[in-house]
Protein backbone atom coordinates (compact mmCIF):
# COMPACT_ATOMS: atom_id res chain seq x y z
CA UNK A 1 0.00 0.00 0.00
CA UNK A 2 1.25 3.46 -0.85
CA UNK A 3 2.27 5.83 1.96
CA UNK A 4 1.40 9.52 1.83
CA UNK A 5 4.20 12.06 1.85
CA UNK A 6 3.91 15.86 2.17
CA UNK A 7 4.61 16.18 -1.57
CA UNK A 8 1.47 14.20 -2.49
CA UNK A 9 -1.55 15.91 -3.98
CA UNK A 10 -4.32 17.50 -1.95
CA UNK A 11 -6.15 15.45 0.68
CA UNK A 12 -9.92 15.28 0.28
CA UNK A 13 -12.41 14.16 2.94
CA UNK A 14 -14.27 11.00 1.94
CA UNK A 15 -17.55 12.89 2.37
CA UNK A 16 -16.42 15.40 -0.28
CA UNK A 17 -14.78 12.82 -2.56
CA UNK A 18 -17.79 12.31 -4.91
CA UNK A 19 -17.86 16.04 -5.72
CA UNK A 20 -14.09 16.56 -5.91
CA UNK A 21 -13.41 13.45 -8.02
CA UNK A 22 -16.53 13.74 -10.23
CA UNK A 23 -14.48 14.36 -13.39
CA UNK A 24 -12.29 11.33 -12.66
CA UNK A 25 -15.04 8.83 -11.80
CA UNK A 26 -17.58 7.42 -14.27
CA UNK A 27 -21.22 8.43 -13.89
CA UNK A 28 -23.63 5.87 -12.50
CA UNK A 29 -27.16 5.10 -13.70
CA UNK A 30 -29.17 8.15 -14.76
CA UNK A 31 -26.06 10.32 -14.43
CA UNK A 32 -25.77 9.96 -10.65
CA UNK A 33 -22.41 10.33 -8.93
CA UNK A 34 -20.75 7.63 -6.86
CA UNK A 35 -22.10 7.93 -3.31
CA UNK A 36 -19.82 8.95 -0.42
CA UNK A 37 -20.65 5.67 1.35
CA UNK A 38 -18.88 3.86 -1.49
CA UNK A 39 -15.58 5.54 -0.55
CA UNK A 40 -16.06 4.47 3.07
CA UNK A 41 -16.80 0.91 1.93
CA UNK A 42 -13.65 0.89 -0.23
CA UNK A 43 -11.57 2.12 2.73
CA UNK A 44 -13.07 -0.15 5.42
CA UNK A 45 -13.73 -3.32 3.48
CA UNK A 46 -11.72 -4.95 0.77
CA UNK A 47 -12.44 -5.12 -2.95
CA UNK A 48 -10.71 -8.20 -4.38
CA UNK A 49 -8.29 -8.03 -1.45
CA UNK A 50 -7.52 -4.33 -2.04
CA UNK A 51 -8.34 -1.46 0.31
CA UNK A 52 -8.47 2.27 -0.48
CA UNK A 53 -5.66 4.00 1.44
CA UNK A 54 -6.84 6.81 3.69
CA UNK A 55 -5.45 9.13 6.34
CA UNK A 56 -7.23 10.19 9.51
CA UNK A 57 -6.93 13.97 9.94
CA UNK A 58 -8.51 14.83 13.28
CA UNK A 59 -11.96 13.27 13.05
CA UNK A 60 -12.03 13.23 9.25
CA UNK A 61 -11.00 10.35 7.03
CA UNK A 62 -9.28 11.60 3.86
CA UNK A 63 -7.78 10.27 0.63
CA UNK A 64 -6.18 11.79 -2.47
CA UNK A 65 -6.49 11.43 -6.21
CA UNK A 66 -3.17 9.57 -6.42
CA UNK A 67 -4.33 7.08 -3.78
CA UNK A 68 -7.63 6.62 -5.61
CA UNK A 69 -5.79 5.95 -8.88
CA UNK A 70 -3.54 3.44 -7.09
CA UNK A 71 -6.62 1.74 -5.62
CA UNK A 72 -8.18 1.32 -9.08
CA UNK A 73 -4.91 0.02 -10.53
CA UNK A 74 -4.56 -2.50 -7.68
CA UNK A 75 -8.20 -3.60 -8.09
CA UNK A 76 -7.67 -4.14 -11.82
CA UNK A 77 -4.53 -6.18 -11.16
CA UNK A 78 -6.27 -8.25 -8.47
CA UNK A 79 -9.29 -8.97 -10.66
CA UNK A 80 -7.07 -10.30 -13.46
CA UNK A 81 -5.90 -13.13 -11.18
CA UNK A 82 -7.92 -16.27 -11.98
CA UNK A 83 -10.40 -17.20 -9.26
CA UNK A 84 -10.58 -20.85 -8.21
CA UNK A 85 -14.02 -22.30 -8.83
CA UNK A 86 -15.89 -23.90 -5.96
CA UNK A 87 -16.67 -27.60 -6.01
CA UNK A 88 -20.17 -28.65 -6.87
CA UNK A 89 -22.36 -29.18 -3.82
CA UNK A 90 -22.67 -32.76 -2.65
CA UNK A 91 -19.33 -33.93 -4.00
CA UNK A 92 -16.93 -34.32 -1.11
CA UNK A 93 -13.22 -33.92 -1.74
CA UNK A 94 -11.66 -37.14 -3.02
CA UNK A 95 -14.99 -38.87 -3.68
CA UNK A 96 -14.94 -41.47 -6.46
CA UNK A 97 -17.68 -42.66 -8.71
CA UNK A 98 -19.09 -46.11 -7.93
CA UNK A 99 -18.50 -48.80 -10.45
Amino acid sequence: MKRLTPADDELVALVQAPERFASFLPKRRRGARVNASTFYRWSNGEVNGVRLATVQVGGTRCTSLSLLRQFFADCAAASSVPIRKKRAAGKPKGARRAG
